[in-house]
């Protein structure tokens, strides 16, 4: 892009969904490419959601993606790789009634992470 470099990693399931990753630097390609290294390691390191048929957070904290299914016609979060309804989160988050929340939108190409 005009302005810099950025570098995404994209994993390739049947189902169309996975782990994208993406950093952005405004002069070097491989520094853009280092710190997109880094956030993989990172983010696969930490599992949001329990392994089971029910979904279940195991950090009582979420990171993922926002998009869209045009087959379903739906918005849908991935979480660990994994699509997530806007359904099954409610259902998800329904264990937490009473709880206080923070949203917050992060650019997929910033340093900023939780």
């Amino acid at each position: 892009m005009p302005s810099g470099w950025i570098v995404t990693a994209t994993e390739r399931t049947a189902a169309g969904d996975g782990y994208r990753f993406e950093s952005f630097d405004s002069s070097d390609p491989y520094q853009a490419l280092g710190r997109l290294r880094t956030k993989v390691r990172r983010h696969l390191a930490t599992k949001y959601l329990r392994p089971g048929p029910e979904l279940e957070l195991s950090h009582d904290r979420a990171f993922g993606r926002i998009t869209w299914d045009s087959a379903e016609d739906e918005v849908m979060m991935v979480i660990d790789g994994r699509s997530v309804s806007l359904q099954e989160l409610a259902r998800l988050l329904s264990t937490y009634e009473g709880w206080q929340f923070q949203l917050r939108m992060i650019d997929p190409c910033s340093g900023d992470e939780p």
